[in-house]
């Protein structure tokens, strides 16, 4: 809309020469028509402007209208197809880290669910120098278990005296500086610290110790210190010894030789998505534990819509029972405080896999998980306070603090509970999925292992033996793919291109040439040779499928996913993950108020944004 221009006075002020006379007061002086021309133009300024609003607040006024116009036709277009041949409003949600939070769910079956593959490998750079030990050691009550998936050390136990128990040997070199590191951040000298016998004490707290020696010092042993009566609950410990002097304990990565991984002596399995299991709920994740009424000692708890029920007079000095036990993923999770004015009766103890953690107040207790574990809540009532006349106890956990003030009862289900034949993997952006509409598992990436038997066709290259190998069985699977570097990997060597990388001359490498896939190990000395190492070190080998396959999903499988759903509005999705989690994408059939009620939350801000705009 072009905006109106009114015309201005233009003349010159005007200087009055006049003399005064008898009807003055009747004329027109200079001055007067000076002040007429500015009234007259400082209105028409004014009037300008205000048009100008006016077409500001049209436009935003068209807009609001032409967005609420969209939204009633996207209702209109949602309950169309509610009441036609569709399911209804249908969303998406996806997760990577095994969690996801709906918050305009209903009660239906989902629309569709696509499970993609993940891996994960570890690659070392062979910056740690301390080679560890791996047996299970216990002294003076603390356990130091070697975990062998992760290449950590989990620390149990209290110290009945001071506790020394050696971790590994190391040999410094003089002059060299050398970083510790170990100790989770938050650690005191009282948890951990490594000792250098010969020169003193090195604390590692969290933030790492340095050191260099004045002299070389060959089979110094490092230890893992506890003072008497620190308890030690799953510490994860990280030994390691580096001469990089910028790493940390999240830095952490094994010892493998002090040379980069994956290798021949260090291989490293690549995992994937192997097993699918977990649990879909609603907002409120405290599973009931066992089955109720339950009766000891005078008390009797009973489970019912609005929390648990308590009723009776204790006779023992204390009763209680367990009213949560499983599995929680690492996340941020908040559970209801005691309320009521019998909170001093009964009070509600926490459990981090079979260990007190925490005993629950007045106050909603913050709980925080950095990995999995097993989490339980134990009731207690205590005797001396009369008679119980149905306190009602809400209890409840959720991942949002908010949602504890509206009980909800527990709604769940299993999510699955499967073990796959053959995993689901991912290389770079291309994975195997399972598609539950299709019915089918496709599958993207190959798998094929090398073991020297008679049926691979390996040759030397050249045949007078220059320690490369050409795996030909290999070459007729991956040859055809573009980007053959970021779509392979190898349980020991790393894989490359040769064309682009320029390493011909390189050791403990797969690489590629136009028309031949290779192997460079310097230890290969023949061809017999190579295959006797390698039916004693079989090479595996993950690379993308010149042409997907597909496979019907089981029908055990299937049937699971037939039954999954979701939960009025809030739905929590929580898969479990032995190895990696997979990646997973829902679409859901949304709760049709709360979809519409949140379009026009979305259309009350805009007007209001509009209106306030235009009242400034």
């Amino acid at each position: 809309m072009a905006t109106l221009q009114i015309p201005k006075i233009t003349y010159k002020d005007k200087k009055d020469f006049q003399t005064q006379g008898q009807d003055d007061e009747y004329k027109i002086c200079a001055k007067d028509m000076n002040e007429i021309k500015s009234v007259f133009n400082n209105s028409a300024e004014a009037i300008e402007k205000g048009l100008s609003t006016i077409d500001e607040n049209v436009k935003k006024t068209n807009d609001a209208r032409d967005l609420a116009k969209q939204y009633m036709e996207q209702a209109s277009q949602d309950a169309l197809a509610i009441n036609g041949t569709a399911n209804g409003i249908i969303e998406k949600v996806t997760t990577e880290d095994g969690y996801a939070q709906i918050n305009d769910s209903s009660n239906r079956r989902l629309n569709n669910m696509i499970i993609r593959g993940n891996s994960e490998q570890i690659q070392t750079t062979g910056k740690n120098l301390l080679l560890i030990y791996k047996q299970t050691q216990t002294v003076n009550g603390i356990t130091l278990t070697y975990d062998n998936d992760n290449k950590v050390i989990i620390a149990n136990g209290t110290a009945t005296s001071w506790t020394n128990i050696a971790l590994g040997v190391f040999d410094f070199k003089k002059g060299i500086t050398y970083k510790f590191v170990g100790c989770p951040k938050g650690g005191s000298v009282d948890t951990l610290y490594h000792i250098e016998p010969n020169g003193g004490l090195f604390f590692d707290i969290g933030n790492g110790a340095t050191y260099t020696p004045s002299e070389d010092k060959l089979n110094t042993l490092i230890y893992f210190v506890v003072t008497k009566g620190v308890v030690l609950n799953n510490l994860v410990i990280k030994p390691m010894i580096t001469t990089d002097l910028n790493v940390t304990y999240d830095d952490y990565e094994p010892y493998t030789g002090g040379k980069p991984s994956p290798s021949p002596e260090y291989p490293q399995e690549i995992k994937a998505v192997n097993e699918l299991s977990g649990v879909m709920s609603g907002k409120n994740l405290l599973k009931p534990h066992g089955s109720y009424p339950r009766t000891g000692y005078g008390i009797t708890f009973n489970l019912m819509n609005d929390g648990i029920h308590v009723n009776g007079k204790c006779t023992a000095s204390s009763w209680y029972t367990f009213i949560y036990s499983d599995t929680l993923q690492a996340g941020t999770y908040y559970i209801n405080g005691i309320k009521g004015a019998s909170n001093s009766h009964y009070q509600v103890v926490l459990y981090k896999n079979d260990v007190i953690i925490g005993y629950i107040t007045t106050n909603n207790f913050k709980l925080v998980l950095k990995e999995k574990a097993k989490i339980k809540l134990s009731l207690y009532v205590y005797p001396g306070y009369g008679t119980f006349n149905d306190l009602v106890l809400p209890y409840m956990i959720c991942r949002n603090e908010n949602d504890l003030y509206l009980y909800t009862p527990y709604q769940g289900q299993s999510l699955l509970n499967y073990t796959l034949q053959n995993p689901l993997y991912k290389l770079s952006d291309v994975y195997d999925y399972i598609d539950f509409n299709r019915g089918k598992i496709v599958r993207n990436i190959g798998v094929i292992t090398f073991d020297g038997s008679d049926d691979e066709d390996i040759r030397l290259s050249p045949p007078d033996g220059s320690r490369r190998v050409y795996l030909y069985l290999f070459r007729n699977s991956i040859l055809s793919i573009e980007n053959i570097n970021p779509y392979c990997k190898s349980n020991m060597f790393k894989f490359t291109n040769l064309w682009t990388d320029g390493v011909i001359s390189h050791n403990h490498l797969f690489y590629v040439s136009s028309t031949n896939i290779y192997v460079s190990y310097n230890e290969i000395t023949s061809l017999n040779d190579f295959k006797t190492w390698l039916n004693k070190n079989p090479i595996t080998v993950y690379y993308q499928l010149a042409t997907p396959t597909e496979e019907d999903i089981p029908a055990e499988l299937l049937s699971q996913l037939k039954e999954l759903q979701t939960y009025v509005t809030t739905t929590n999705v929580m898969f479990e993950a032995s190895d990696v989690y997979p990646i997973v994408d829902l679409e859901y059939i949304a709760d049709t108020k709360t979809y519409i009620d949140n379009k026009f939350k979305e259309l009350a801000e805009v007007i209001i944004t509009s209106t306030s705009e235009e009242e400034l």
